[in-house]
């Protein structure tokens, strides 16, 4: 029997609208997974019972066949000991490699009836506590097959440079630096849905846009300081419309966003008077996401901040068939070829950031907003392609189906589900012919009852005698904890069927 486990499962919020980009990458890999994946068992292990709550409505909620909801099992973390302990695992894979990966690895080395392969994929590299992650994880007794999964050759340069620095410094200070971790590389996907055919004409008419003219369009967060300065490519927008009078162009910002992020949005399209030419679409429900994709002639995004290794937003677009304009940073170089699916606009990064030394005492958001206005992009060579795209249908059409050809091939999620399981096996075949052992012990775990040994007035002792008490009958009875402890979710007991 071949069976899948992880631990706090790729849901992290109970929300039907998921927006932030790791939220919605490893809640649709979780999906994709099941829909496509090859497992006899998924064993999910919760937080606690309020996650496992929410992890079952989002798993009831997914369009599959009764038969694979079957094949899931939702535990907590009371259960996790137990059942590494009986069951033959083929693989635990992570939807991170920072919080669990290195305790996981303790426990598995302790417990494990079979010493399984585990596996977790990197999302943002920028975090304050990225070195204490990977600290933790270098100090940790990994086996050869335990791996972090890169989604980009540009995360996997990344973690690579956060592991030689951390090595070095340790070595300056002469701190012996443990383990490297494996890296292998798979990209993320997007579901078959995007390469529905919908006509143009009922997208644009769904989101109330004029049936004729150019839309450029732009999707992400409307963050300066987590995803991008929106003033270049209004600046860029802006000297389009006015040099060729093109008032049948039109820029549609789409993402989500706080009241004083959109506040910032609107002030600069009054101040540079685009508020005829741009429509914001703030905090969209996801049903709307094809529809303004399928809507838009070109795509756009500038990132400019080093949270990006990936890119999920430029797949989405070019499996909608249309062109794209993006930065040449971060993971989205490596989705755009200049003049075969888009454009790559040159970005300029300063070599010494001012006041990084004090990062780690710094405001975060602070921190990453100095950083990002410390890169520009090329306004020239963004006007050029702007000009390129909408004076050209011709064109247009021909990059976007390239883009559209090339999502299909490489990153629809049977494919990339397809990737990770010959990984998996191939990690797990490794863990059976060279069956290793690993420190059991974990140094860096917090032993609460010896910190703690002094506070209470007494231990329970091998001779106390319990009795359960008229409200402890009462949660057994009603399957129902107290309400200052159950937060309105009624108790779930391990493994329920979906």
């Amino acid at each position: 029997m071949k069976v899948f486990g992880t631990i706090f499962p790729f849901i992290e919020s109970p929300e039907k609208n998921l927006k932030m980009g790791r939220l919605v990458a490893n809640y649709e890999f979780l999906q994709a997974l099941l829909k496509h994946g090859h497992f006899d068992a998924y064993h999910l292990f919760c937080l606690n019972t309020t996650h496992q709550q929410w992890t079952k409505e989002k798993v009831k909620e997914m369009d599959l066949p009764d038969s694979i909801k079957a094949r899931v099992t939702l535990l907590t973390y009371a259960h996790l000991i137990e059942r590494i302990k009986q069951e033959n695992y083929h693989v635990f894979h992570l939807g991170g490699w920072g919080y669990f990966f290195s305790d996981l690895v303790y426990l598995r080395n302790r417990y494990a009836k079979n010493k399984f392969p585990i596996t977790g994929l990197i999302h943002s590299l920028n975090a304050q506590i990225t070195n204490v992650h990977a600290l933790k994880v270098s100090w940790s007794p990994l086996l050869s097959y335990d791996t972090i999964i890169c989604s980009s050759l540009a995360g996997q340069t990344a973690i690579k440079n956060v592991f030689s620095n951390l090595s070095k410094n340790l070595s300056s200070a002469m701190i012996p630096f443990k383990n490297h971790p494996r890296l292998e590389m798979v990209p993320l996907g997007i579901a078959d849905h995007f390469f529905d055919a919908i006509p143009k004409t009922d997208s644009r008419h769904r989101l109330q846009l004029l049936s004729s003219g150019f839309f450029f369009l732009s999707m992400g967060r409307f963050s300066p300081t987590l995803k991008m300065d929106f003033y270049p490519l209004l600046l860029a927008f802006q000297e389009l419309i006015n040099n060729n009078n093109k008032q049948n162009i039109f820029l549609l910002l789409c993402g989500s966003g706080s009241p004083s992020e959109i506040k910032l949005l609107e002030t600069m399209l009054r101040e540079l008077n685009l508020t005829e030419q741009v429509r914001i679409f703030s905090n969209f429900d996801s049903s709307q996401k094809i529809h303004l994709y399928n809507a838009a002639d070109a795509f756009i995004s500038l990132s400019d901040n080093v949270q990006e290794t990936f890119g999920l937003a430029v797949i989405e677009a070019q499996a909608r068939g249309i062109p794209v304009i993006v930065s040449d940073w971060n993971g989205y170089r490596e989705l755009v070829e200049t003049d075969y699916n888009g454009y790559k606009i040159p970005t300029c990064w300063t070599s010494e950031l001012l006041q990084e030394e004090l990062a780690d005492i710094m405001n975060f958001e602070t921190m990453q907003l100095l950083m990002a206005q410390s890169t520009a992009v090329d306004l020239k060579e963004l006007n050029t392609a702007l000009e390129k795209l909408s004076g050209d249908p011709a064109l247009c059409q021909r990059l976007g189906e390239n883009g559209k050809k090339r999502s299909f091939e490489k990153y629809r999620w049977s494919i990339v589900i397809k990737q990770y399981e010959e990984l998996w096996e191939k990690l797990f075949q490794e863990s059976m012919k060279d069956p290793e052992t690993g420190l059991e012990l974990n140094p860096l775990r917090t032993d609460y009852s010896t910190v703690f040994t002094h506070y209470p007035t007494s231990f329970l002792a091998i001779d106390n005698l319990l009795k359960i008490t008229a409200r402890g009958k009462t949660v057994l009875s009603e399957k129902k904890l107290p309400p200052p402890l159950h937060r309105s979710v009624p108790l779930s007991y391990p493994g329920p069927a979906l």
